[in-house]
């Protein structure tokens, strides 16, 4: 049969050409030859030739094209259809279409391509489309083909390069599987600047075995990222990101952070625990990586200061046994060349490594912020209060993160090494008066052990202590071998903060600091009550101590400082006083000892006076606090007297007596040493004398003994401190 100038014309489509159809055995020879002028592509389901084209690619090409128009095409079949679709070569079979404004469906549940200009082509069992795509989830393909090798077995190949932006790309991603896959929400994150990207989607159709593969790479170059909540901007990011149907891999990413270059790593795997991960390492001013929540919230991090190496990271993760995902904000670093001038466990200079780590919840309502200070302590925030304002905190020493509080509780527990709670104290008190503090919550009571607690400006080892809040009173519990007891700080608005004392044992050593240097000015102190049953103050055993003591005027006043025991009393008043040159204390002090010799060398002075009561007063000032009391600062006058004493291994031979005009030996007499002299025993009746001070160096003209066997006048300086004479 012979059908020439065959021609079809309605609404949908024009065609014209011709066919010639044989008898053979089996199915019939084909000789067809048609020209395609016009088609609706959207309305060619009923043409597709179902006896001639086979059944998957009818089906594709139904399901596939969903507008669009033909412009001009033509289709030929010739040989025996027996040989269809003439893989053999032994026939042909070829249809060459140009279309224009077409939408594609090329793979279920993906983005389809629209507004497509290309040239199809079927020949044989395989189909080749070549051409551009105008928007794909508003991305321009310049350059797409998408192949069927063998109809018969069909594996969809779409090639494909493009030009774009990383705003386009991205939502080319959420609007596909991959999306559900990686399950990444990008919605929080800004992105901008150019890429280009080129790759392979290959798709198993119709009953074909196999999975879809995505093999690509993305092209970038001085892209941004932001993340607005956070304040967080990546710049400049170029390098080549790699991607599959799996997720995408970008490792050595050049990118700038605050102005520093930096590298970035980015991964997305559906396969992995941790589906999402972007690292951003370099080195950064402390400042640029701490979120600025903290540095409004805690005004103390404001003394975190310098430069160190850093990772910062955004994590996506599976929650273990929950089905859903954890989004985080990772920072850590060693801290090396970042310095905290804070009080102990928080003190650091900058060529110390301190392993540290941040871990901020985002958008997770469940789950704290924590810090970590490896080995140090640990510190944990619920940030699930309004405007994501602190519900409740825990502070560990010793870097073992806990559970949390009661909502509202701020808890402290652990045990760490050196703890500078004088420090502290001041910190937080700067951090009330500046309206910081803890978020309003309530202070729950906390048992703390440290090897070393700096109080009063001395070292305690091995404390135990115990802190609780009850309105506006404060405590603290102490117990080690050299501090025993209570302090209480209560706050009143009305007549003053005071702060009570009472405590069974207190060893107060040498001072710490210097005690010439300080920020605290005096009158803005609390009125002090305070108690010792037993106190050691640079090693003279004071005794039962009281102290009495409140601001007045431009300083603080000690009405009363009160102390006994069985050997020594101390009777003192005075100012501490902020002046122009510093801190300065004035005193005037009344001592009264039952023995010279003890009372010296309770002092640290070297003596050989056995016996002997003696009454000391001293009107004295040295520069610094009161704690800042030191031999080598003591300036003023010095009255004293002792009676019914004895100086050991006294003999008085003339020789010996000489020996009191000899000029070698006169620093051992202003040191009441007259042992060369009386060497079995001298008795006096009285010793009296006037000593003037300057910064530790004493200087007489009246020192006088008198006994009924002889009487002696010393005059002269001496270095109490280096007992030097």
């Amino acid at each position: 049969a012979s059908l020439e100038h065959c021609w079809i014309l309605n609404d949908d489509i024009e065609i014209q050409g011709g066919m010639v159809i044989s008898s053979n055995i089996g199915k019939p020879a084909v000789d067809a030859n048609f020209a395609v002028l016009r088609a609706n592509i959207a309305r060619l389901d009923t043409y597709w030739p179902e006896g001639v084209m086979p059944e998957r690619t009818v089906a594709w090409l139904r399901r596939g094209l969903l507008e669009g128009s033909i412009e001009r095409g033509r289709f030929q079949i010739h040989g025996d259809m027996d040989n269809w679709p003439f893989r053999d070569g032994n026939g042909r079979f070829e249809a060459v279409a140009h279309i224009s404004g077409v939408g594609i469906d090329y793979i279920e549940s993906w983005p389809r391509a629209l507004d497509a200009e290309a040239t199809a082509r079927f020949v044989g069992a395989g189909m080749v489309i070549e051409g551009v795509v105008n928007d794909l989830s508003g991305i321009t393909v310049a350059d797409v083909r998408v192949t069927i090798e063998d109809m018969k077995s069909p594996l969809l190949e779409v090639d494909y390069s493009a030009e774009s932006d990383l705003p386009a790309l991205l939502g080319f991603l959420q609007n596909s599987p991959l999306q559900e896959k990686i399950n990444v929400d990008l919605s929080e994150f800004r992105f901008a600047g150019p890429a280009t990207t080129r790759g392979r989607i290959t798709a198993p159709l119709g009953g074909r075995p196999g999975e879809l593969e995505v093999d690509g790479s993305v092209r970038l170059e001085n892209g941004q990222f932001t993340y607005p909540q956070y304040d967080i901007q990546l710049d400049d990011i170029s390098g080549n990101l790699a991607y599959s149907e799996r997720g995408f891999n970008g490792t050595g990413l050049d990118t700038a952070f605050r102005g520093q270059p930096a590298k970035m790593n980015l991964f997305a795997d559906s396969e992995s625990s941790e589906t999402f991960r972007a690292d951003v390492e370099g080195h950064f001013d402390v400042r640029d990586v701490m979120p600025e929540f903290l540095l409004e919230d805690f005004r103390m991090l404001h003394e975190v200061n310098g430069s160190s190496d850093w990772q910062v990271s955004v994590v996506v993760a599976d929650r273990q046994g929950s089905g859903t995902k954890d989004v985080a904000l990772d920072v850590r670093s060693s801290l090396q060349g970042v310095t905290m001038d804070l009080p102990a466990p928080f003190n650091k200079s900058a060529d110390m490594r301190w392993p540290f780590r941040l871990d901020l919840p985002i958008g997770a309502t469940d789950r704290p912020l924590d810090v970590v200070f490896e080995g140090r302590a640990a510190l944990r925030f619920d940030l699930t209060g309004p405007e994501n304002t602190m519900r409740r905190a825990l502070l560990q020493l010793g870097g073992e993160l806990a559970e949390l509080p009661q909502p509202g509780r701020l808890r402290l527990a652990g045990t760490g090494s050196l703890l500078d709670l004088d420090g502290w104290v001041t910190v937080v008190a700067d951090e009330m008066e500046q309206g910081a503090g803890m978020g309003g919550l309530e202070f729950e009571s906390a048992e703390l052990r440290s090897t070393g607690v700096l109080f009063f400006d001395r070292l305690f080892e091995d404390v135990g202590m115990q802190f609780s809040v009850a309105g506006s009173e404060f405590r603290a519990g102490f117990d080690s071998e050299d501090i025993e007891g209570t302090i209480r700080f209560t706050s009143n608005e009305s007549s003053g903060d005071s702060l009570s004392a009472e405590f069974e044992r207190l060893v107060l050593g040498d001072p710490v600091s210097s005690g010439m240097e300080m920020e605290t000015d005096p009158s803005q102190l609390p009125a002090v009550h305070f108690y010792v049953r037993s106190l050691s103050y640079l090693g003279i055993e004071l005794g039962e101590t009281r102290i009495e003591a409140y601001p007045a005027g431009e300083g603080f006043h000690f009405e009363m400082v009160d102390a006994k025991s069985p050997s020594l009393s101390v009777q003192a008043a005075g100012d501490w006083s902020l002046v122009e040159g510093g801190h300065r204390s004035d005193f005037s002090i009344h001592m009264v000892s039952e023995s010279l010799g003890d009372f010296l060398r309770t002092m640290d002075i070297s003596s050989s006076l056995q016996g002997g009561q003696t009454v000391v007063n001293f009107d004295a000032w040295w520069p610094g606090a009161p704690g800042a009391f030191a031999l080598s600062r003591l300036n003023g006058q010095i009255d004293f007297s002792a009676v019914q004493g004895n100086i050991s291994n006294a003999s008085a031979g003339l020789g010996r007596l000489l020996g009191l005009l000899s000029i070698q030996a006169l620093p051992k007499r202003l040191s009441l040493d007259f042992r060369d002299v009386f060497d079995s025993g001298f008795s006096f009746d009285e010793a009296s004398g006037t000593f003037s001070m300057e910064n530790g160096i004493a200087q007489t003209n009246d020192l006088e003994m008198k006994s009924s066997a002889a009487s002696i006048s010393v005059s002269g300086r001496t270095n109490l401190a280096d007992q030097e004479y």
